[in-house]
């Protein structure tokens, strides 16, 4: 069970670890993100836990993952350590965003290339996957987002990281939230981090993993981008 209790260690020396790649069954290319308009300040006003999800463009989903996860530069003496929009422990990175779409196909954004790996999953699980998402908050049409980390990577730098994963996936959905009201979408963090479900729906990944966040995310509803803001009082 992840427990925040200990406190994290740095190791004096990183032990040697080589970065693996995910296990895809193909790549597909996404558009070029587009320009966020919104600024800071009316990104925090408009921030609301969404109520109701509309599907995603391609654009807009694809901008959103480049403000979320894309890696803007690798540290020449240890490709391990990176640096993306996101603050991260170690620099590390160490967590990938899974796609799933409400037609049950499922992706990993390819955070170096801005693009999509085509995941091979077990149906059966991934469909109890949504189910448990849908229980804390229905999707409707919503794509759900879920926060895998590398524990093996982790565990290469420090000792006792569990609090360093728990606090990585506040910091990552804090940050998507803020980005999806800049682009004007519909966001919600869910109550559960998706294990077992997670994990069992994926074929042969080639690291320890763990099931660390989950979220909805959509194209609001054409009276929610034309109106104001809901004030409804069930909002987070």
């Amino acid at each position: 069970m992840t427990t925040i209790d200990c406190n994290p260690v740095r190791l004096p020396e990183p032990r040697a670890y080589t970065r693996p790649a995910f296990p895809i069954q193909g790549e597909l290319s996404l558009p070029k993100p587009r320009s966020i308009s919104s600024s800071l300040l009316n990104s925090l006003i408009n921030r609301r836990s969404a109520l109701d999800f509309e599907a995603i463009a391609e654009q807009d989903l694809a901008t959103w993952l480049y403000y979320c996860s894309s890696i803007q530069s690798v540290n020449q003496l240890d490709e391990n350590r990176r640096r993306g929009f996101t603050a991260s422990f170690g620099a590390l990175h160490a967590v990938h965003l899974l796609i799933g779409r409400p037609d049950g196909t499922w992706n990993v954004y390819l955070e170096e290339r801005h693009s999509l790996g085509v995941v091979p999953v077990r149906e059966e699980n991934a469909s109890a996957l949504r189910e448990n998402a849908d229980s804390y908050h229905s999707g409707n049409n919503a794509t759900l987002v879920v926060l895998v980390a590398n524990i093996d990577l982790a565990s290469a730098y420090y000792e006792q990281f569990d609090s360093l994963l728990l606090r990585e996936a506040g910091v990552i959905l804090g940050h998507a939230a803020l980005v999806s009201s800049g682009l004007g979408l519909s966001f919600r963090i869910l109550g559960g981090n998706g294990s077992p479900w997670a994990l069992t729906m994926l074929q042969s990944i080639p690291f320890t993993a763990r099931a660390i966040g989950m979220a909805w995310i959509g194209a609001r509803q054409k009276a929610s981008r034309d109106g104001p803001l809901a004030t409804d009082e069930t909002y987070s």
